[in-house]
Formats: C-alpha cells, structure tokens, sequence
C-alpha cells in the first residue's frame, strides 16, 4: 500500500466535504484513521496520531494550517476542521434549505422538473455532508403540488414515509399522464386504434334493383312496389278460417284406424273451387271431399273422426289416391282420406315430409315448392289471402293413371 500513491487536494474554504472523503482514505492507506475517532493515550496511538497529523496538515492550506497550530493530536485537528467547517457552510446550508422549503410546482411545470429542482437541491446539501432525510423531502413535494394534482396525490401522501423520490417521481407521472387533456394527435391514434380493434361490420352491399348500399333486393321497397304478390282470382278462392287446436291422428297401414285430424279447419266456399288443395302444415294426412277426384278408394276399417275449427265433426270412411297435375307430369298422392262432409281439399306438409318430400316456402315468389330429394320440382303452390294453393285443371281427376310406387307424389313420365 505504500507504494499506492494517492492525491489529495489542497482543503480551501468550500471543498470540505470532498476533501475530507480523500483524506480519510488516505489515512485508511496509512493504517492511521483510528486516530481520526478518539483522542491519543498509549504509545502505539500517540505515534499513530503524530502521522495522521503530519498527513492532515500537509494537505491544508496556510489559512487552515494556521488553525491546527494550537492541536495536540490526529483526532484534536479532525475536530477542529469539522466544527470550523460546520460553523462557516451553514448560512450556505440554510440557504438552501430555504430554497427547497419555499419552492413550489408552478401550473405550467412538469413533474419532472419540479423534482429535478428539488434533487439538485438536496445534491447541494448532500455535499456539505447536511443532506435532508428523503421522507422529508416527499412530505415537501407532495405538499407542493399544484391543486389539482396534489388533490388526485392524497392516496400517496399514507405512505409517504415509504417513498423515494424516484417512486414519487413515477406516480406522480402516472397521476398527470390522467388529468392532462388529450391532444389531437392522441386523439387520432386512440380513433384509428378503435377502429382496428372493432369487429368488422357486414358488408350486406348494394341493392341489385335500386343500386342504394344497405339493403337487398327483396327488402327494397321499390322493388316491392313494381312486383306485388301474384293473388289468383277472387272467383277461384275460397275463403278459409282457420282454428289451431292440438290435436292428433296417425294414418297409414300400421296406424290405427281411429282418431281426429290435427290442426281442424272450417272451409267456408264462396266461389268454390272443388279441384284447388290447400297447403296445410298442421293436418297429419291428405283430405279430399270431391270423390271424382280419387283414382281408386278402399273402405276404412274403422271411420277416422275429424274436427272442424267450428266445432262440428266429420268422418272418413274410405280412403284412397289421387292424381294431381304436377311440373313434369302426373303426381300420385296415397292414403287420401276422403271426408264427404269437407268442403275443399287439405294437402298434408307433414305426410308429404313422412314420404321424403322436401318443402321449402319462397318468401321473394311467394310460392311453397315440393320437390324430391334431388331436386325435382313436383308442385307448387302460390300464396293467396296468407295461405298457399295449388291449383289444377277443372276436373283433373282419374283420367290420369298414377304410379303404384308408395310416395306422396311421383312425376310420370
């Protein structure tokens, strides 16, 4: 260590504080700073003294050296330079601590700069060795908040005590990052990122007819306007009331012979059409109430009761095919029930279904189709007064020879 060669500045007026750094790590190189921490009794601590002594005053200047003249030791010089040196850098100290106490955040200050003022303060003071604690320095700064800051800060002001000022720094950041007005370029960047983060809209496009994006074809009222609802003539359409009641029949070769119809209806004719057939979704069977209309009938063996909307009943005693004019050709239907006292005709959705045939209702033509499973049109009825007809030639009846093929209909060749 002795050949480590350290240099130690001169101590003038105001470089106490470094100085006296330098010094005692001189001495610590000497093996001489214990005689720096209590005054020199034995041999071994008087030599000890004498040369952190020498050392302390070759590192002075005349001024100061002057002042150690009258010390008999190490730790009698050491003293004397702290006290003198305290007594001469207060003013200076209380000077700065009256800077930090009385400096306040200006409206038109950041936070960053009115912390940076308070540390390079407290900086000062640290280097005249009267450095002030930092809950201290906290407690200030949040007590020297503007208004409306200091006002949103109250939840940090608990714990003060646990702070630093690099911490404080930090949320009191956070705390003006949310009072600060947005500015129109955030604004923009908040918009723009809204706008990627919505789900896309459906794109519906352009109406086909009127060209306005937005809606379809079907749903455009000028459309609608130039293609009104195709309504057969008055003469050709019954009146019909229909009543819904929850009822239920089976009918086929397996089912029994007894029960009611489901969904009954009361048919009322004003100009009847006896070869029309109603398209009925809730009758369980094919009705028929023209007996020239079957191609073939068979005796029931147990009459089927069947309930009119109006309360009254009928019966079918026989039941058999039909042969109805179709897309391409004649179309057979079996298990016709034939009610004489039934003043229409009532085509079954759901014994068409049983039998594989698909029915679709076209709300754009105002039409049911049935067709087979590969598409095969086989009829069509078109909706009149809220319910869908099929019409058929006068008198259509037996004169076509049907398929025996067991199916709702079948298209002959």
């Amino acid at each position: 260590m002795d050949s480590l060669k350290v240099s130690v500045p001169l101590l003038l007026d105001d470089n106490y504080p470094t100085w006296s750094d330098r010094i005692s790590s001189l001495l610590t190189l000497r093996d001489c700073k214990l005689a720096l921490t209590r005054p020199a009794r034995l041999p071994d601590e008087l030599a000890m003294s004498d040369k952190a002594l020498a050392i302390i005053r070759l590192h002075v200047s005349d001024r100061w050296l002057r002042r150690l003249s009258d010390a008999v030791d190490a730790h009698d010089a050491w003293t004397t330079l702290r006290e003198e040196h305290t007594t001469a850098l207060a003013p200076l100290a209380s000077s700065i601590h009256t800077k930090i106490f009385s400096s306040t955040m200006k409206a038109t200050e950041t936070v960053d700069n009115f912390v940076d003022r308070i540390e390079v303060l407290q900086a000062d003071l640290e280097r005249l060795n009267m450095g002030l604690p930092v809950g201290t320095l906290v407690t200030h700064v949040l007590r020297s908040l503007t208004p409306s800051l200091a006002k949103a800060s109250t939840h940090m002001a608990v714990v003060a005590s646990t702070l630093t000022l690099s911490t404080l720094r930090i949320g009191l950041r956070a705390v003006a990052a949310m009072q600060a007005p947005e500015s129109e370029e955030r604004v923009a960047m908040t918009a723009q990122r809204d706008r990627r983060d919505r789900p896309p809209a459906r794109n519906i496009g352009a109406c086909h007819h009127c060209g306005v994006p937005g809606h379809r074809k079907f749903d455009c009222a000028l459309w609608r306007e130039a293609n009104p609802p195709v309504k057969p003539p008055a003469a050709a359409s019954p009146r019909v009331t229909t009543t819904p009641r929850a009822m239920s029949a089976k009918v086929g070769a397996d089912a029994p012979r007894s029960g009611t119809i489901p969904h009954a209806i009361c048919m009322t004719v004003g100009s009847t059409d006896a070869t029309a057939w109603l398209v009925d979704s809730g009758a369980s069977a094919h009705m028929c109430g023209d007996r020239a209309m079957f191609a073939d009938l068979l005796s029931l063996k147990t009459p089927i009761s069947v309930t009119f909307g109006d309360g009254n009943q009928g019966h079918a005693f026989e039941s058999g095919s039909v042969s109805l004019l179709g897309a391409h050709g004649a179309i057979r239907l079996i298990n016709v029930l034939f009610v004489p006292s039934l003043k229409g005709n009532l085509l079954s959705v759901s014994a068409a279904a049983s039998r594989g045939v698909q029915i679709t209702f076209d709300p754009c033509t105002h039409s049911a189709n049935f067709c087979e499973r590969d598409g095969t049109a086989l009829l069509t009825a078109t909706l009149s007064d809220g319910l869908y007809w099929v019409s058929q030639p006068p008198r259509h009846v037996a004169a076509i020879a049907a398929s025996e093929t067991p199916a709702i209909a079948q298209a002959r060749d």
